[in-house]
């Protein structure tokens, strides 16, 4: 993995998607990548990243996402803290319970990413610094995300009365 997450220009050309999605043009992105809206488990305030779909299950709806960075990401310890997320892919915006999954079944997650794409699998392994997509598996944990109404959250348009900000949307604040 990165020694450490990017800074300067690095970090600015990688979170240049947010604002595509910010000025809702999310959907140029296709449905390969996704905005992931979470609250900070120390802030609360709304916290966002744009991260690659390794896989996702159109029967369900269910996404997978790689922890990039490891289990020690801000974004990964916020989810795991309040799971209650917002995503945002292409055109679509819905809340979604967001699940770390265990080892096992993030190897086996990420093996179907590798069969899938396996020229973006082998330049992961590069970026990450490992030696194989194997070693790759036992240190990059994924985050399940799933489609949730069971909540009485709704699926609406993403406008919500303030009053129920807490229980609906992420905290307005500084993205991170």
């Amino acid at each position: 993995m990165f020694k450490k997450p990017p800074t300067g220009f690095s970090r600015l050309f990688m979170r240049a998607p947010i604002w595509l999605y910010r000025l809702r043009l999310g959907w140029l992105l296709g449905s390969r990548l996704l905005l992931l809206e979470h609250r900070g488990r120390n802030s609360g305030k709304r916290r966002r990243l744009v991260v690659e779909v390794i896989d996702h299950d159109r029967s369900t709806g269910v996404y997978w996402v790689a922890v990039g960075f490891g289990d020690r990401s801000d974004w990964y310890r916020n989810v795991k803290a309040e799971p209650r997320v917002w995503v945002t892919v292409g055109r679509k915006r819905f809340r979604a319970i967001a699940t770390a999954l265990s080892t096992e079944a993030s190897k086996a997650v990420l093996l179907r990413y590798q069969k899938a794409h396996p020229v973006m699998a082998r330049g992961l392994v590069r970026i990450f610094g490992h030696d194989s997509f194997e070693a790759l598996t036992e240190k990059v944990p994924v985050v399940e995300l799933r489609r949730s109404d069971e909540l009485g959250w709704g699926l609406g348009s993403g406008t919500h009365s303030v009053q129920h900000r807490s229980a609906q949307e992420p905290a307005e604040g500084a993205d991170q």
